[in-house]
C-alpha cells in the first residue's frame, strides 16, 4: 500500500478510479485509504480528521462525476467547433 497525499486521492477519483474507500482513525490523526479499480491500495499521509473526512466526502463526489465525465461521447456529438 503506497503512502500518497489527499490530493493525489482526490485526483483518482476525479478519474473515475476509485472502487472503494474509507477513513482509518488513528489516535489523534486520520488516514483517508481507497482500493481503485484495478485493484491498487493507497494511504493518504496522517493528517487532522476534519481534512480526511471532507476529502473522503470529496472522493466519494468525484467518484460520482468521474464515471460521467469518462464516458465516451454519444455519437453525432464532437467536441469541434
Amino acid at each position: 500500500m503506497e503512502e500518497v497525499d489527499l490530493l493525489f486521492i482526490e485526483g483518482l477519483a476525479l478519474n473515475g478510479l476509485v472502487e472503494d474507500a474509507k477513513v482509518i482513525e488513528e489516535g489523534g490523526k486520520a488516514r483517508l485509504w481507497v482500493r481503485t479499480i484495478d485493484g491498487k491500495e493507497y494511504v493518504s499521509k496522517r493528517d487532522d480528521p476534519g481534512s480526511v473526512r471532507k476529502s473522503y466526502f470529496l472522493v466519494r463526489v468525484y467518484s460520482q462525476w468521474g464515471k460521467l465525465i469518462n464516458q465516451p461521447m454519444k455519437s453525432g456529438i464532437t467536441s469541434d467547433r
